[in-house]
């Protein structure tokens, strides 16, 4: 299981903390409720790409003797499964769907499969959105429902948005 945590940084400064970065204690397993100290199990490797950089950070696990499950810390300008960062998805999904006409640094493939997920998720966002008493109209205009909703989600600060929607649904908001 991954636990998103909001460690307040840049991934720069993620980076070049390497294993030192102010980490969270759990006395309760966050999957098996246990109440019981989970045991710091070592880091595993992982890239961050960003508009400019490419960083391998390290990524801590944990593991409860109770349950016998691993949980790994993830910085929450990552999203599961993505090695581009959240800020890199988020341009992305502005340019696409807001139509702004720029040159950008990603491959054209890339850009596309972000909105494609994006577009197949609209249900998921109206969801949350209703799960938190946001009684929004939506238009039955997909492309109109996307703005609405992509300007709904730039309201909130990136990684909380994010974290949100993950801790609501277990999953991020770009997983299908």
């Amino acid at each position: 299981m991954q636990y998103i945590h909001d460690f307040k940084i840049s991934i720069k400064t993620y980076c070049e903390n390497n294993i030192h970065n102010d980490y969270p204690e759990f006395n309760i397993c966050p999957m098996c409720k246990a109440h019981v100290n989970l045991e710091k199990k070592g880091f595993y490797k992982r890239y961050a790409i960003t508009l400019h950089n490419i960083y391998q950070i390290k990524i801590r696990r944990y593991y409860c003797p109770c349950c016998k499950k691993t949980l790994s810390i993830l910085p929450s300008f990552l999203l599961p499964r993505y090695q581009y960062s959240l800020e890199v998805i988020m341009e992305c999904l502005e340019i696409l769907i807001l139509n702004k006409k720029q040159h950008v640094p990603f491959y054209r493939q890339l850009m596309f499969f972000y909105k494609k997920r994006f577009l197949k998720n609209l249900p998921k966002y109206i969801a949350f959105f209703r799960d938190f008493k946001k009684e929004e109209v939506f238009s039955s205009n997909k492309k109109e429902k996307a703005i609405k909703l992509f300007k709904m989600i730039s309201s909130f600060p990136k990684e909380n948005f994010a974290k949100k929607f993950y801790d609501h649904f277990q999953t991020n908001f770009m997983a299908i």
